[in-house]
């Protein structure tokens, strides 16, 4: 009974008994490590739909303004090898209707003797819809042969059956109004 006494001594009332050392709780509620990793998701959400919208955006932007800039590459590129009668076909109905073969000539020969078709480049370009009607401008930056200064080319395009015609086309040593939106 010696092993009962010293067992009752031991959980005698005028000592507490032993409690488990724990360790400090963190203040923090563990929600809210959640809550940091759920508003971090959705601002990184946020970003990635934005890059994706951008670049579904200047997508569209490019493919629709590629095949009227075709044309107009094309176009330019057939008055520089002097084919005339070539370029003058791929002008619209309304263009040939108010200059002939013969007039246009002589504005290709002036275009082809005064810029340098190695250093033109797309500075602009821009499809829009009208009244039904889809026109395009593509505006150039270019230089001249004989001082290298700056010049502007500007084509205008329409659909005419389905195909891409020069409507118009000018350059200027200012920049065109549309070039500097």
């Amino acid at each position: 009974m010696k092993a009962e006494e010293q067992l009752v001594q031991a959980q005698s009332p005028e000592e507490p008994p032993v409690q488990p050392i724990q360790a400090p709780e963190d203040n923090k509620p563990k929600s809210s490590k959640k809550i940091i990793f759920i508003i971090l998701g959705v601002i990184a959400g946020v970003i990635i739909l934005i890059i994706l919208g951008l670049f579904l955006l200047l997508g569209g932007i490019n493919s629709a303004t590629s095949a009227p800039l075709t044309a107009s590459d094309t176009f330019l590129k057939t008055i520089q090898e002097n084919k005339s009668d070539t370029a003058y076909a791929m002008t619209s109905k309304a263009f040939q209707s108010a200059e002939t073969l013969e007039q246009v000539k002589v504005f290709f020969d002036r275009y082809r003797a005064q810029i340098r078709p190695d250093y033109t480049s797309v500075i602009s370009k821009k499809v829009t819809t009208t009244n039904g009607v889809e026109t395009a401008t593509i505006i150039y930056n270019a230089q001249t042969k004989s001082d290298s200064k700056n010049v502007y080319v500007r084509v205008v395009l329409e659909i005419e059956s389905g195909v891409w015609k020069i409507r118009d086309i000018s350059y200027q040593e200012k920049p065109y109004a549309e070039s500097t939106q």
